[in-house]
């Protein structure tokens, strides 16, 4: 069967066009599907210059056609000039010395129109359209300097690993061990807020469609700082100072790499299927924040434009940092029970308060699909009632505790390869012959091993105290 299909095309500048064909299979809703080449005939592939009633013939098997599609199917055409976009309007922020820069106002398909094999690629499809206004953002992730004078600014507290020397040697690395609502309040702060996930991947395309990354399809360590070293990446499991490798179309820096940035929204994994076609915001509540862009952690996988992830609002790892945007107020309020909205004002002088849960029993972790059950606050006698063990598990003594989520099982070798598989953390091998089976429990791991998986999973390991009172089940003084 042929489908013919006729366009008009106009370049401005009178440059040759890459033209292309994508097709929808929900009456135009989304367009997941990327034609091949060998398919098509007439004005399409490279070459293709302005023109009207221009011709593109479509040859495919009826049969594998109403397999795919059905009948109710919508083809849109594709015309690139190739041309990087000219860099917008660019400013410095007065309160932060920020320097911000305009991303135009524009459409683009949102996606992972690359049908990249991994599982955790497959929550950046179906490639849908998204329409967003105008808006500024910083062309560099925060920095520890900046951050500094935030703090000392407002009596907001210290980030995690701020006295970490490989992380926090230079006023211009970026900022890390801050969770979502520090990064929040800094954007207050200063008159800002965080990018909604819309806005940070249309800035971090730099106005390229369809490219794996901010720059094109390959990557080298000469792009952008992630696992390992080379080329211009000299920084061996830690941050670079920002702005360290070449800016994208929109002028800005490590949108790849360096620290994970979070953004505005809640994280739904199912969100694309039903997002806005303007200005989404993603979804109304949800357990995790949004994050994008890998980190010097990292391999490339997580480095893809298209890569997103969700993580409890609440985790101060050493990956993750953030940048600021100015632009339509979508600000919402804190994440797990703090208090504001962007109508309100907050105060910096003291903490907001973080509980941890919402009610929601056991819930499944999406990075290692492990089972978290709730852990109720409460308070517990800690400590040998029966005089039984020795001297440094006395005396009892009571302790109070936040509530908190803890797995329900150990973890196994089979999310530990995974994680492996993923951060390219270096371990003993031998260690798979003492637990052959993914679904046994991993054995011969030191505390810096369940550390590193743990935070690769955008988790902790339990606190002495945390651990006891699991344990314990709401029994008291049981042995």
């Amino acid at each position: 069967m042929d489908c013919i299909s006729t366009y008009d095309v106009e370049d401005a500048d009178g440059d040759l066009m890459t033209v292309s064909i994508k097709v929808s299979d929900d009456g135009g809703k989304t367009f997941g599907f990327s034609v091949p080449l060998e398919q098509l005939s007439g004005d399409v592939g490279e070459g293709i210059s302005s023109g009207k009633g221009k011709e593109i013939v479509w040859t495919i098997a009826v049969d594998d056609f109403l397999h795919i599609y059905s009948e109710n199917f919508v083809i849109r055409v594709l015309a690139d000039d190739g041309v990087k976009p000219v860099l917008g309007e660019k400013i410095v922020w007065e309160k932060d010395g920020s320097e911000m820069m305009l991303i135009p106002a524009g459409s683009f398909e949102m996606e992972g129109s690359k049908n990249e094999p991994e599982d955790w690629m497959k929550r950046s499809r179906p490639v849908h359209r998204v329409e967003l206004d105008e808006f500024y953002m910083d062309s560099r992730e925060v920095t520890n300097g900046q951050y500094g004078v935030f703090m000392e600014q407002t009596g907001h507290r210290k980030p995690m690993y701020w006295t970490n020397l490989s992380f926090n040697n230079q006023a211009n690395q970026p900022v890390v061990g801050v969770d979502w609502n520090d990064a929040v309040a800094y954007a207050k702060w200063a008159g800002k807020r965080l990018p909604t996930e819309a806005e940070w991947e249309y800035a971090a395309r730099g106005g390229l469609a369809s490219k794996r990354y901010p720059w094109g399809d390959e990557i080298s360590h000469d792009d952008a700082n992630y696992s390992g070293t080379g080329g211009k990446d000299k920084w061996d499991r830690q941050t670079a100072p920002v702005g360290s490798f070449e800016a994208n179309g929109y002028g800005l820096y490590d949108m790849a790499g360096n620290v994970w940035e979070w953004c505005q929204d809640w994280y739904g994994k199912n969100y694309y299927s039903s997002s806005p076609a303007k200005n989404p915001l993603g979804p109304g509540t949800g357990p995790n924040r949004v994050l994008r862009g890998g980190s010097w952690f990292d391999n490339t996988g997580s480095l893809r434009v298209a890569c997103r992830y969700g993580y409890d609002p609440l985790s101060r790892l050493i990956y993750l940092g953030f940048r600021c945007v100015s632009g339509s107020d979508f600000t919402s309020g804190a994440s797990a029970g703090g208090d504001f909205t962007s109508d309100e004002e907050v105060s910096s002088n003291e903490e907001v308060p973080l509980p941890l849960v919402r009610n929601q029993g056991v819930i499944e972790w999406e990075k290692d699909n492990s089972q978290m059950a709730l852990i109720p606050a409460g308070s517990f006698e800690m400590g040998d009632h029966f005089n039984e063990g020795g001297s440094r598990e006395r005396p009892v003594h009571a302790v109070q505790l936040d509530a908190f989520y803890m797995d329900v099982r150990e973890v196994m070798v089979g999310q530990f390869r995974e994680f492996v598989n993923q951060s390219g953390y270096s371990w003993w091998n031998d260690v798979a012959k003492y637990s052959p089976v993914d679904g046994y429990p991993m054995v011969y791991v030191t505390w810096n091993d369940a550390t590193a998986c743990a935070e690769w999973a955008g988790k902790r390991l339990p606190a002495e105290a945390e651990w006891e009172y699991a344990a314990r089940g709401g029994l008291a003084s049981k042995r």
